[in-house]
């Protein structure tokens, strides 16, 4: 089945005048702070308001009620009362533990109706959800109405549903049978009533991502992206790694195909993720890697740029887009979130530590879609976060570890080995153990559904992380007081990331040395799946490395890289990095120093323990011109129509990147001198 969206049509509305529609969305926005508006919206400027993607919390039943409602509630249900939160400058993160479920609606107020002309498909189906977003309007219900309209005939009412106070905050799955218009153009219309006033009214009706799902034209693979947040390439036992127990993973390159020099483009989530799903470098796809929260440039650039997404691509192929997530960055909403094109979502956070549930709740969820939806054309995307730090692997995961270690287990009788607790980096892989459980359970679900040869299942990750005392450093602006993190890094333990494909086309059981970066995995997976490439794609497609006619030969290639402060280029033999003031601090084995830029020589040094920059200049000067020419195609594009202020803080960040990462500027700080 290949689903078409509706969103994706002209609408045409009747409704109040859009003075007044801006009126009521600023205060419907004043309590539903978690609504904001979608950057690939069709609709006129005018009425572009009335399209956003809207998120309702849902919170797990109480521990003590559990057992007394199992039979009789759902496991999740509706938060009634609104998440304490404003919109602007909140003073810390919301922490409010639940699921947010999010999905790209059209709002429609009181006594407002919009109308869509679609063409119906064979055996084809209505398919939306309906959520009441509440405002502080009033408190009456809302009727919400749906009529099928053939032109020249008979006009049928399909839905009429009352929405009041108790039915707000949540989503409502509907799906209507649509196969007595089969092959006739109908007019879709969709109304509210109340017979009260405006003003009296509860808020508003999200038309929840509706779609038109009917027989799909030819065969086409399905998609599952799976990312693991913060794991290294060293973590995986299919890389060769020493203290691991990861079979589910070294399964799936058996099966498939493993990349032996994977790369990430950016050294922390949003970034990285963004370039991953839109084949740019990250300051072009919006997502600027120097400043954690999004800037208003790069949130105007997203909104009107229409840059697009691998999620926005397969949709407007058939494609049933799906997303399960733990990370805030997902958010558009969050200040430090972007919007990735997704039109229907789900973040999980649930509990920290331990005993969090985060992982289990994304892996039920997937196996429930994919046993659901086997006969639809999807892309379901996962992203576990728990092997971020802090690392508090759960009890089962620590116990195997130390078995793998040789310890005894920490409850144990004394005298039946040795008893200690685990270091970080011990934690760190125990952390990745259980991940592999949780990829084994979705891959056992896929083959369960009947869907293992005919989709296309990937597991990478956004990027590694810094577990050395030799490269350890901080950030004072963060007040970070721990040697380990990634996002002001450039080493080779950030920016190796595991990458592993299986599918149709794939030769299993090969090691693909070819190397491979972020902005490369859109056009590689278009291809393999036979489908039209993406507009403004910089990466290469490495399909030829993957079919099962033969492997084409390694060709030389760089990765240009970004993280807080810092950029870097990396090729065969030398890698260069950069770093801006804020950045500079490094703590090496104990000594604090200043070091504005750093060069290895990967071939005599892969640990990257001994900095060059002094001895080589004439090497840091030719690979400093060739990072300036990846500069030029990293940067945001100046759109027509883009406001003065935001193009005046566009120049001025350019501006200030390029006297940062001048070399001049880098020559009045001196280098850190060779040796440990």
């Amino acid at each position: 089945m290949v689903t078409r969206s509706l969103l994706d049509e002209p609408w045409s509305f009747a409704a109040p005048s859009a003075s007044q529609l801006s009126r009521l969305r600023n205060l419907l926005r004043a309590k539903h702070w978690r609504m904001s508006s979608f950057r690939h919206s069709r609709l006129p400027a005018e009425r572009r308001s009335l399209e956003a993607l809207v998120t309702f919390r849902y919170e797990r039943v109480s521990a003590w009620r559990a057992d007394l409602r199992r039979l009789l509630a759902p496991s999740l249900r509706a938060a009634r009362g609104p998440v304490h939160l404003r919109l602007g400058k909140p003073s810390k993160w919301p922490w409010s533990p639940g699921v947010y479920d999010t999905r790209r609606s059209l709002l429609l107020f009181a006594s407002m109706s919009a109308r869509v002309r679609v063409r119906i498909p064979k055996a084809a189906a209505l398919l939306f959800h309906l959520g009441l977003v509440p405002g502080r309007m009033g408190d009456r219900p809302l009727e919400i109405r749906l009529d099928v309209m053939v032109p020249g005939g008979e006009t049928r009412r399909l839905l009429v549903h009352r929405m009041g106070r108790f039915r707000a905050g949540r989503w409502f799955p509907v799906r209507l049978d649509l196969s007595p218009y089969a092959g006739q153009e109908v007019i879709l219309r969709f109304s509210t009533a109340g017979g009260f006033p405006r003003s009296q009214h509860l808020g508003a009706v999200a038309l929840g991502r509706p779609v038109i799902e009917g027989l799909a034209s030819g065969p086409r693979p399905n998609l599952l992206l799976v990312v693991l947040d913060t794991v290294r390439s060293d973590a995986l036992g299919c890389y060769a790694g020493r203290v691991t127990s990861t079979p589910n993973l070294d399964s799936m390159a058996r099966l498939g195909a493993l990349f032996e020099n994977a790369f990430t483009n950016a050294a922390w989530t949003r970034p990285s993720l963004m370039s991953l799903l839109t084949s740019r470098y990250p300051s072009a796809a919006g997502a600027s890697p120097g400043r954690f929260r999004t800037s208003a440039a790069d949130r105007w650039y997203i909104s009107h740029g229409k840059v697009p997404t691998l999620f926005s691509h397969l949709a407007a192929r058939g494609y049933l887009t799906r997303g399960l997530v733990n990370n805030f960055f997902m958010l558009a909403h969050e200040r430090v979130g972007q919007d990735h094109g997704l039109s229907s979502f789900a973040h999980f956070l649930l509990g920290q530590g331990p005993r969090r549930r985060d992982n289990q709740a994304i892996t039920a969820a997937a196996e429930r879609f994919l046993a659901t939806h086997r006969d639809h054309r999807f892309f379901l995307y996962l992203l576990y976060e728990s092997a971020h730090s802090p690392y508090a692997p759960p009890r089962a995961a620590r116990r195997r570890m130390r078995r793998l270690l040789g310890l005894a287990p920490r409850t144990g009788r004394r005298g039946a080995g040795p008893r200690r607790r685990l270091q970080m980096m011990e934690r760190y892989r125990a952390e990745v153990m259980n991940l592999d459980d949780h990829v084994g359970r979705i891959l056992r679900a896929l083959e369960k559904a009947g869907l293992s040869h005919n989709t296309y299942v990937v597991i990478t990750s956004d990027h590694g992380e810094v577990i050395s005392r030799q490269h350890c450093f901080f950030i004072p602006r963060l007040h970070y007081r721990t040697c380990y993190s990634h996002s002001a890094s450039l080493y080779d333990q950030v920016l190796r990331v595991p990458l592993l494909i299986r599918g149709p086309a794939v030769r299993p059981g090969q090691r693909v040395e070819q190397w491979y970066q972020h902005v490369d995995l859109v056009p590689t997976l278009l291809d393999l799946m036979g489908l039209a490439p993406m507009s403004g794609a910089v990466g290469q497609s490495l399909a030829p490395w993957l079919r099962s006619s033969g492997s084409a030969p390694v060709t030389p290639r760089e990765v240009y890289a970004q993280g807080r402060w810092v950029t870097g280029l990396r090729t065969h033999r030398y890698k260069l990095i950069l770093r801006a003031h804020p950045a500079q601090g490094l703590v090496k084995l104990g000594r604090r120093r200043q070091v504005p830029a750093e060069l290895y020589d990967l071939e005599k040094d892969p640990d990257e323990r001994w900095n060059l920059a002094r001895q080589l200049p004439e090497v840091v000067a030719r690979l400093r011109g060739r990072l300036r020419a990846h500069q030029r195609r990293d940067r945001v594009v100046e759109l027509p129509g883009m406001p003065r202020h935001l193009r005046r803080k566009l120049h001025q960040r350019w501006r200030e990147m390029s006297r940062r990462q001048s070399w001049r500027s880098s020559r009045s700080r001196p280098p850190e001198t060779g040796g440990r």
